[in-house]
Parts: C-alpha cells; sequence; structure tokens
C-alpha cells in the first residue's frame, strides 16, 4: 500500500467521523447541563440526590430519606417534586391502540400514583402519547417505567 491510499483513507475516515464526535460532544454537554441544573433544583428544594433516572424526556430524582420524588421535563423545562408520604403506592398505566390491524400499538404510558386518602386525586406523569415525537421509544418506555416503579414500591413504599 502506498503513501497516497493511506492519507486517502485517513481523510475518509476523518470525515465520516467528525458529525460522529461532533454529536457525542454535543449529548455529553447537553446531559452536564440538565445534570446542574437538575443539581441547582434539588439544592433549593431540599431534594438529596440519591437515585436518579431519565425515562424518555423525564428526569427521576428520587430520596428515599425524606421520602420526596422530584420530576423534571427537559423539553417543557418545568420541574413538580411529590412528597412520597402522601402516597400509597405507584404503578405504570398503559393503553393499547389498534389501527385496523391484527398488532396491539403502545397509545400511552402514565406513571400513576396512588393517594392515600381516596378522595384525593392521584399524581400522574403521562410518559408517552402519541404527540412523542419518536414513537419507536414506546417499549424501552414502558419497560423502564415499570422497573422504576418496581423500584420505589419496594424501597420506599415498605
Amino acid at each position: 500500500m502506498d503513501i497516497v491510499s493511506l492519507e486517502m483513507g485517513l481523510l475518509f475516515l476523518a470525515v465520516f467521523m467528525a458529525p460522529v464526535a461532533y454529536f457525542l460532544y454535543k449529548q455529553r454537554s447537553k446531559k452536564k447541563e440538565t445534570d446542574k441544573f437538575v443539581n441547582t433544583i434539588c439544592s433549593e428544594n431540599g431534594v438529596k440526590k440519591e437515585q436518579t433516572d431519565t425515562i424518555g424526556n423525564y428526569v427521576f430524582i428520587t430520596d428515599k430519606s425524606n421520602k420526596k420524588l422530584l420530576v423534571y421535563h427537559q423539553k417543557n423545562n418545568d420541574f413538580k417534586i411529590a412528597q412520597l408520604g402522601e402516597y400509597s403506592g405507584c404503578y405504570v398505566s398503559k393503553s393499547w391502540d389498534k389501527e385496523g390491524s391484527k398488532r396491539d400499538i403502545l397509545g400511552t404510558i402514565t406513571l400513576i400514583f396512588k393517594t392515600i386518602a381516596q378522595s384525593d386525586k392521584p399524581f400522574r406523569i403521562p410518559l408517552f402519547d402519541e404527540t412523542y415525537e419518536n414513537p419507536l421509544e414506546a417499549e424501552v418506555i414502558l419497560y423502564e417505567a415499570e422497573k422504576l416503579s418496581r423500584r420505589i414500591n419496594t424501597e420506599i413504599f415498605v
């Protein structure tokens, strides 16, 4: 192999790897920015950052000692803090859509926290619906939501 072929190969490698490297850099900087913002929210609201889960556009911070849950929506840039002592458990609600085919398609996925008092409304977090930007992520979101629900039920609602 001569030197020109080697130079051409390295040039093509650099040209095709540059967008991948740029994408990874932007993704890492976005994650750092989100982590910094979530840490600020946690410190301002007295939430210890013990466990962090990311499901779809949501970031969940669990504080087991104070029984708090911080829910941060990355796209809307808003957050809610749930006092988990007011709830008796959580579960994942899902609905299926049939669109004229034999196959069922996930329509909505919602994480629901049941209240202790039956008269109060449960706390609902809509993780996936028909307006979600990537419908192929539905099963991944369902799996992660069920995993989070099991963990919260076993660690907090004992």
